[in-house]
């Protein structure tokens, strides 16, 4: 047996010549039982009782409704006989047409079953001789049995659970499930430790025994409740319509089970409760497991980096989210957590660290508040057994073989059939575009000293004349100075006359806004655009008048972009390093997508008119204002923002996402607004066009800021020097 490992409590276990991990420091002590406290057995008192009560309940419930039915029969059997025909029909057929259906609805969900799977893969003591060598050592210094499986998974959490339900709880058969992120994060110590917490449950059988049935009772309340658009459901409701006068009593059962399910509910929520009081009295006793281990100043920090590891996974998620909208997937998720936690301020971990201590315990928490926990195992203080601090990846073979293995089965299990593997890219690669993301909005600042509105802007470049002679490298540069010169003094005009155009632009939604619910139908024209009250024609002339200030600094921001782009093509320019000779790839690429967002400016101040015209008029008609023809107005607007939305995506259809060196295969429609809805939902259409607004100054700031990066390394190469200024917080206020 290998010195340094304990006493290996499984044959599954691999000997300690196999193991590649050198380093244990677990005694050869073991950790003393967890003595039960009061609140623990009071706990499973509970949960015995309402595992036999609500159950009990349940069918009394359904069982007194074939009681009121058989006392029905009863009553009506010592009616006159007279009565007769469809009369009698009705009063002998109905009442079981009404039990009949609520007993239907309130055993249906007995045979159905939730089917979400997470997604894991199981290892073998020969895929993982260390992992296993070592759950096998911490197993047997806790005294419990070692788990028969071993699976990894992408979520940032572990657990001991039975590996085929209940039966694998009293035989002992039990499956160990360890997230993977886990082992990317942890130190040795801190990974025992969880380990050790989880393996601490197999000691409670009893306890997992009441908390899987009490689980099982609340979730037969739960279906009952929750399950209202099933199979069953369906069927009811087309017999009510098909049944005739008959149907008046499966309405009734669905008006009744209304009733039922309410009082479903309380039973759902005393299970639930119950459930989680043992829980939490379970998780206490793991804790202390685990800090017997680790020692209690560990478990405190370990719990802390655990809560920091689940926010670093949600922002890993998210991420997720927006490679996959360039139809890019990460391939190792635990390398993308571990990215965004070592990202982490240490403000961030002040304040993640504060409120998840603030945090209390409610009653249908599954597990104690942080506090309680950490005095909870207070008064744990004797030496650790583990004390290891090595990373805790060194306990696999190959740990990024591993994770992206994982990686893939999330993705097998979350995109099912949408998933292709040839999206998988490396994290070396995308964090090479998240720096060209970073470095990309730091330039779009910097170019425009912070003077660009991305409804407004440059056209993406100036073309010269086919008759006209290519200047000479000297004369850009004199030209590329005179025009930064214009671009330096032109600036604070240009900085207000923006203010004024934004401030002008709101001043007419707003009085648009009013003036559409006392606007007839008969003064639109015929696309159903409003005709303008004289105070909203005068806003339009003063916004041309700020519009022409607007557009002669723009045309000093073009020709800036412009004479760089003519230096990059230049016959005597040659690059110096292997970027460069991709710059006029890329240039020329981002001008083509900048050209074709430009062409729906017009359209995109319409939209935003139109949409917050719709806005008011669904509130309008939600409160009752306006005029009698306000539904017809509202059906005006609605077409013309949907024909907005058209003009702006249309000619987007089959335009290739152009956003690195490497073309994408999704198009730009479908990246702003993959469906448009009909004109028929309101709601729809306002969210959908909120989605294009901020979708399309997205997609259109991330394109001109490539320009904008690879613009100001062009100009560097000129000889001039990066504008150090950014963006001020009054000065983001343009962006709309």
């Amino acid at each position: 047996m290998r010195k340094g490992f304990g006493q290996v409590a499984s044959k599954q276990a691999v000997s300690t010549s196999e193991a590649r991990w050198k380093q244990s420091s677990i005694s050869a002590r073991k950790i003393q039982p967890i003595p039960k406290r009061i609140r623990y057995h009071l706990a499973q008192a509970l949960a015995a009782v309402g595992v036999f009560l609500l159950p009990l309940l349940y069918i009394s419930l359904v069982g007194s409704l074939f009681w009121v039915l058989w006392v029905y029969y009863r009553y009506m059997a010592n009616l006159s006989l007279e009565i007769n025909g469809i009369f009698w029909v009705f009063l002998y057929l109905g009442p079981p047409v009404t039990v009949a259906t609520l007993v239907s609805f309130l055993v249906y969900p007995l045979f159905t079953r939730d089917t979400q799977h997470m997604a894991q893969i199981e290892v073998t003591p020969d895929q993982e001789p260390d992992l296993y060598a070592f759950v096998a050592e911490i197993s047997s210094a806790l005294g419990v049995r070692m788990p028969s499986v071993i699976s990894l998974t992408s979520e940032v959490n572990a657990f001991a659970g039975p590996k085929r339900g209940l039966f694998s709880v009293i035989t002992g058969d039990l499956r160990l499930v360890i997230g993977i992120p886990l082992i990317a994060n942890l130190q040795v110590n801190q990974f025992g430790g969880v380990l050790a917490h989880e393996l601490g449950h197999f000691a409670q059988r009893s306890g997992q025994i009441l908390v899987m049935l009490t689980r099982d009772v609340h979730s037969w309340f739960n279906r009952v409740v929750t399950e209202e658009d099933h199979e069953l459901e369906r069927f009811s409701k087309n017999a009510a319509t098909e049944l005739g006068i008959f149907g008046i009593f499966i309405r009734l059962a669905m008006a009744i089970l209304v009733i039922v399910r309410f009082i479903f509910w309380l039973f759902s929520m005393v299970a639930e409760a119950i459930c989680c009081f043992l829980m939490r009295q379970m998780e206490f006793d793991a804790d202390r497991y685990e800090a017997r281990l680790i020692g209690s100043h560990v478990f405190s920090e370990t719990t802390r980096e655990m809560f920091r590891l689940q926010v670093a996974h949600e922002m890993a998620v998210n991420e997720l989210g927006l490679f996959m909208r360039e139809k890019r997937l990460a391939d190792d998720l635990a390398g993308l957590v571990h990215y965004h936690r070592s990202r982490m301020s240490l403000d961030l971990l002040a304040q993640l660290d504060a409120a998840y201590l603030a945090r209390e315990t409610g009653w249908l928490d599954s597990h104690p508040s942080t506090a309680a926990r950490i005095d909870n195992v207070s008064g744990e203080q004797g030496q650790p057994l583990l004390a290891n601090t090595q990373p805790a990846h060194v306990l696999l073979k190959d740990y990024l073989f591993r994770s992206r293995q994982v990686t893939t089965q999330y993705y097998q299990v979350t995109l099912k059939d949408t998933f292709d593997p040839t999206l998988l890219h490396s994290l070396g690669e995308l964090n090479r575009a998240r720096q060209w993301e970073k470095s990309s909005i730091e330039a779009l600042s910097r170019f425009f000293g912070g003077a660009l509105s991305l409804s407004r802007g440059p056209a993406p470049v100036l073309e010269a004349p086919e008759t006209q002679a290519a200047p000479d490298t000297e004369t850009l540069r004199v030209r590329a100075a005179r025009c930064r010169g214009e671009f330096e003094t032109g600036l604070p005009d240009y900085l207000e006359a923006s203010k004024r155009h934004q401030a002008l632009f709101s001043e007419k939604i707003n009085r648009l806004r009013e003036q559409v619910i006392s606007t007839s139908p008969e003064s639109t024209n015929d696309q159903g655009t409003l005709f303008a009250s004289p105070a909203v024609a005068d806003i339009d002339r003063e916004l041309e008048r700020e519009e022409r200030i607007l557009e002669s600094f723009e045309k000093v921001m073009t020709r800036r972009i412009s004479i760089s782009q003519a230096y990059l093509e230049h016959k005597d320019w040659t690059p110096e390093y292997g970027d460069e000779a991709g710059w006029p790839l890329w240039a020329e690429r981002w001008a083509t997508s900048h050209a074709l967002l430009n062409r729906a400016l017009p359209h995109l101040q319409n939209l935003r008119m139109s949409r917050a015209l719709l806005a008011r008029l669904v509130e309008a008609s939600r409160e009752g204002e306006g005029h009698a023809d306000i539904d017809r107005l509202m059906a005006f607007e609605k077409t013309r923002l949907h024909r907005h939305m058209k003009h702006i995506l249309d000619p987007l259809k089959g335009q290739n996402l152009l956003f690195d060196d490497e073309e994408s295969d999704r198009d730009m429609h479908d990246y702003l607004l993959p469906y448009v809805p009909d004109t028929q939902s309101a709601l729809e259409l306002f969210h959908a066009a909120t989605t294009l607004l901020e979708q399309f100054h997205e997609l259109r700031g991330r394109i001109l800021g490539r320009q904008c990066r690879l613009m100001e390394l062009i100009e560097q190469k000129m000889g001039f020097t990066v504008l150090e200024r950014l963006w001020t917080e009054v000065e983001k206020d343009l962006i709309y």
